[in-house]
């Protein structure tokens, strides 16, 4: 029997802080959108940060919840599309 594929969890759309790497004390923007990504295997977002930090490969760190503890994890601003996958030409 075909079963369709399952994907844990949903997008969640709770605002998420995003500060400038090495530098908790620093908000520099929120996260509007994440869920993971099981093709990429990865966690992936859409927000917004302050225009000096917006550039493509900065690193910055995003405020995360873990069995109610908040912990920092480092992230990376990528342009999007996250993944574009090779298409057929017709």
């Amino acid at each position: 029997e075909d079963l369709p594929p399952h994907v844990a969890g949903r997008a969640s759309r709770s605002a998420v802080p995003v500060y400038e790497a090495g530098n908790p004390g620093r908000h520099i923007g929120q996260i509007t959108s994440h869920t993971f990504a099981p093709i990429l295997k990865q966690y992936i977002g859409i927000g917004t940060v302050l225009n000096p930090h917006a550039q493509i490969g900065n690193r910055v760190d995003v405020e995360v919840t873990v069995e109610f503890k908040r912990k920092l994890c480092p992230a990376t601003i990528v342009p999007t599309p996250f993944f574009d996958p090779p298409r057929k030409k017709a």
